[in-house]
């Protein structure tokens, strides 16, 4: 149950970001994890795992070809949300595409949500995320309020508010839906949660930030350790 919240700053004159990213991972604490890192044979990438990203990013084709390209792999994966942002031109375009449907969609909104489900069809806690989201960095949208930003982005990603009722997540998970209804997941009676938070800033100046905070492996579910990350750079 991953969430994925995008501001895209190119639509805020008075901001001094392009764009700012906070998303979590969540997955069963057992199963093995890469950590954001930059990668051995690339440290010009920095990622974990995952075939349809890591392809992406190695690639130089834009959102659209690469899903065109991919489309015949794609069709034997578990249904997904691949979301691309292509840094071509001084406005970031982000793009969405789901095996679902198999579409493609370019998104104008300055403030964008996903999570496990259709893009259009957003879960509680996506939709109230996403005002937060808005609200936070529009709010905080200068280089020196950057320590509040990332202050308040972190606490957005570990809040555990319950948003129910929803119906759509109630369907498809009957027996874990409350637990599941938070943007920050902890289930310790499945080994399963959030288990990283990642923040990217980018100035529109096009320097990158990336924080990372993500639990210590083998995880304690009762009192997890949680490691930083940090990297920076000029696109």
């Amino acid at each position: 149950m991953c969430i994925l919240f995008v501001y895209n700053g190119s639509y805020d004159a008075d901001s001094d970001y392009s764009l700012i990213v906070a998303t979590n991972r969540d997955e069963f604490y057992d199963r093995p994890s890469a950590e954001l890192a930059p990668w051995k044979d690339n440290p010009n990438i920095i990622g974990g795992r995952g075939k349809i990203v890591a392809e992406f990013v190695k690639s130089k084709n834009e959102a659209a070809s690469y899903v065109q390209e991919m489309k015949s792999y794609f069709e034997e994966c578990n249904n997904f949300i691949f979301v691309a942002m292509d840094f071509g031109n001084t406005t970031p375009v982000i793009n969405s595409f789901t095996n679902v449907t198999n579409s493609i969609t370019t998104h104008t909104d300055p403030c964008l949500g996903f999570g496990n489900s259709l893009p259009d069809m957003p879960l509680k806690k996506v939709e109230a995320g996403l005002t937060k989201m808005h609200d936070i960095c529009k709010g905080l949208n200068k280089i020196s309020m950057k320590s509040k930003l990332l202050e308040e982005l972190t606490a957005l990603l570990k809040c555990n508010e319950r948003h129910l009722p929803d119906a759509q997540l109630q369907e498809r998970r009957p027996n874990l839906y409350e637990e599941l209804s938070s943007i920050f997941v902890c289930v310790p009676e499945e080994r399963y949660g959030t288990r990283a938070q990642t923040i990217l800033l980018l100035t529109k100046t096009g320097h990158l930030e990336v924080h990372e905070i993500s639990m210590k492996s083998p995880i304690d579910k009762i009192e997890p350790k949680w490691e930083k990350h940090k990297y920076q750079f000029d696109l």
